[in-house]
């Protein structure tokens, strides 16, 4: 009986990801260059190497559940932030036909798996910093821009945005179900607000509110 992969030894599970990787390297036109383990763990990213270094990474969805839509999503979105200039970014590289990711059947996974190869991106790792503090603050300009980015971005066809409810343990994803509610809510709230002639009174009501949701 074939051991399943998830009771496999680390060691074991990067040979065969590794067997699986070099096959899609070929999708990507690429096939033949050399392959190495990055990192290894909810999914598995391989650095893969050409004569004078890295020319790419090439990430194995091995446990993300994300769709063809999610994906198709997700590099789209990359693509987008890469073309403005804004952020630095890996791009995403299509594969040899155009398609902006590849599909494997996986024998040892037992399902079919996605691959994504995208560009090099040289740098140092923040934790590995002796003060991280300017690293920190770029972070969060980097954050202020993906929020600024994501207001003009549109989902092209046949992407569609995950699920929230893996991140929230599986429960009931009330945040998005109810952000056109809590939107009409803002508006109403501001509206009962403006209307108070007395600003001590109005702050009350301002916090009353808040604390309703």
């Amino acid at each position: 009986m074939t051991t399943p992969f998830a009771e496999r030894s680390e060691a074991d599970q990067i040979n065969l990801l590794t067997a699986l990787a070099a096959e899609f390297l070929h999708d990507f036109g690429v096939g033949g260059a050399a392959l190495r383990v990055i990192n290894h763990g909810y999914n598995t990213t391989f650095a893969v190497d050409g004569v004078s270094g890295p020319i790419g990474a090439l990430r194995l969805n091995v446990n993300s559940p994300r769709t063809t839509a999610n994906l198709t999503a997700e590099v789209a979105w990359m693509t987008d932030l890469a073309a403005s200039g804004v952020v630095s970014l890996p791009r995403p590289l299509p594969t040899a036909s155009g398609a902006p990711f590849a599909t494997r059947k996986s024998e040892v996974l037992e399902r079919s798996v996605n691959a994504v190869f995208c560009t090099w991106l040289p740098g140092q790792l923040v934790h590995t910093l002796e003060d991280p503090r300017d690293a920190l603050r770029s972070t969060g300009q980097l954050l202020a821009h993906l929020h600024a980015a994501g207001q003009s971005f549109s989902l092209p066809d046949g992407a569609a945005l995950p699920s929230l409810r893996p991140v929230l343990f599986n429960h009931a994803d009330v945040i998005t179900e109810n952000m056109g509610c809590w939107r009409n809510k803002r508006h109403i709230g501001g509206e009962i607000v403006s209307s108070v002639p007395n600003s001590n009174r109005r702050e009350q009501v301002a916090k009353s509110l808040v604390c309703r949701g």
